[in-house]
């Protein structure tokens, strides 16, 4: 691993002579939450060049790469080494200016300084590689991303390297598994292959990333069954016709035709599902069967459906693979980060009246349900914040006002939750109308409040099948 030992070693030089820039503002744009809302999971690079490859783009080029990422990318990520790269943090300046996109600083991060200047520039995220960071020092500087707001990419290639990830709040962690060979350079796609199992079990709800080599959409192809998104750089850099590279992979099968590890005999739906109010065992572990991807805990004294405390922990413990959502309205967010710790929440649901800046205090990714449609530029403002947006029906549980949804920008339906008063009946037509990421079901599969019907949780399944 020379070539990467002696840029760390160079990184440890050049930290000493970069300059603190003193506060800076949190971060409000989350990767994890785009990668996890966009139907591709796609993030393009931008590096003028490579050890590998050599000169890629002239850094004249950078807005047009950036204005073809716009249109699909889940993110930006952008070289901060200068020496090899021909990167820098003016560069991701640069690109902050022309996107509103989350940007990943990708750099070799050896300390938190750089993670600092890189948040003062425009960053949303960071790279950690743990190659060669100890456990203690990505912990270390994974702690300082979080208290920034930003999230962690923590990129592996060797197995051994998994038992390195320390506690990172889930709602901040991104896994990779870096093709390439950092000894040799020379990329084997069997790294995502292999890994990418081991890497499942152990952090199940994590999105997980495949990075480097992908140069066509048959490499694409071979590893979508294993991982939710995939981080491009050289390949569309030099391609011949970025634009029709892009349009290529871009044209991938939605997230929810992706053979993963939340996925069984359902992968072929056209909307991934919520089935919310969950109070019975039998009912969470029919719905694990039939592959639903998210499962509702209600917090709510008032509901129907409410769970104490230890109702939803010892409902928690059983969960295998599905995402477990805390539904909650104007709670306290120290009960709710109680609640997340006992429960492990990876979503917590907000029916109220809470601000935007609830998201910061909240140790778990956000959804942010409407009983009434807000405009876009409200949604949009709460996406850039992080959170995961559902438009639902009115308290009584009618159906959610499809004329108006339909009205907004498609790249706000498509990553939408769907919820109020749909049933196996007209699910189907609702989602043909909205295309929504997620539709959520309670009584439309229940026999009485709380308690849910098998057969109906089957046939709404089953009616989404493309």
């Amino acid at each position: 691993m020379k070539i990467l030992r002696d840029i760390i070693d160079r990184k440890r030089v050049e930290v000493e002579k970069l300059s603190d820039p003193g506060d800076v503002p949190l971060n409000d744009r989350s990767l994890r939450a785009s990668l996890l809302a966009n139907r591709d999971g796609l993030i393009f690079e931008i590096k003028p060049r490579s050890p590998s490859k050599g000169d890629l783009i002239e850094r004249s080029r950078v807005p047009e790469f950036v204005e073809l990422y716009n249109r699909v990318a889940a993110g930006i990520s952008v070289l901060c080494d200068e020496v090899d790269f021909g990167g820098g943090y003016d560069l991701l300046a640069e690109v902050r200016a022309q996107t509103d996109l989350p940007i990943l600083a990708k750099e070799f991060v050896v300390d938190s300084l750089q993670i600092k200047v890189a948040r003062s520039v425009g960053a949303n995220a960071v790279l950690l590689i743990a190659s060669v960071l100890s456990t203690e020092k990505i912990q270390e500087l994974a702690d300082a991303a979080v208290a920034l707001n930003m999230d962690v990419l923590v990129e592996l290639h060797e197995e051994d390297e998994i038992e390195k990830i320390p506690a990172i709040p889930y709602k901040h962690l991104i896994l990779g598994i870096n093709n390439r060979n950092l000894d040799t350079l020379e990329i084997d796609f069997t790294a995502t292959e292999q890994l990418a199992p081991l890497v499942r079990e152990r952090y199940p709800h994590a999105p997980l990333l495949s990075e480097s080599g992908i140069d066509a959409r048959a490499d694409m192809d071979r590893l979508l069954p294993h991982v939710d998104g995939f981080l491009i750089g050289t390949g569309v850099l030099r391609a011949k016709d970025p634009s029709l590279f892009i349009q290529d992979l871009s044209s991938l099968p939605a997230a929810d035709d992706h053979v993963s590890h939340q996925e069984t005999q359902t992968d072929n739906r056209t909307s991934k599902v919520k089935v919310c109010g969950i109070t019975r065992l039998e009912d969470l572990i029919t719905c694990e069967e039939l592959g639903v991807e998210y499962v509702g805990l209600n917090f709510v004294e008032s509901s129907p459906r409410f769970l104490s405390d230890d109702q939803a922990k010892a409902l928690a413990a059983q969960r295998s693979c599905a995402q477990l959502v805390g539904i909650f309205v104007d709670e306290d967010p120290v009960r709710v980060n109680h609640l997340i710790d006992i429960c492990s929440l990876d979503y917590v649901q907000l029916h109220g009246n809470e601000s935007i800046d609830l998201i910061g205090q909240i140790n778990a990714s956000i959804i942010k349900a409407f009983r009434t449609v807000p405009s876009a530029d409200v949604i949009q403002h709460w996406i850039d914040a992080g959170a995961q947006i559902m438009l639902d029906g009115s308290a009584n549980g009618e159906l959610a006002d499809l004329n108006q949804i339909a009205e907004l920008p498609e790249n706000i339906r498509s990553c939408i939750f769907l919820a109020g008063g749909l049933t196996p009946d007209n699910v189907q037509s609702a989602v043909d109308r909205i295309h929504p990421l997620v539709v959520d079901v309670a009584s439309g599969v229940e026999t009485s409040p709380g308690i849910k019907n098998a057969d109906l949780i089957h046939s709404f399944l089953s009616v989404l099948q493309s």
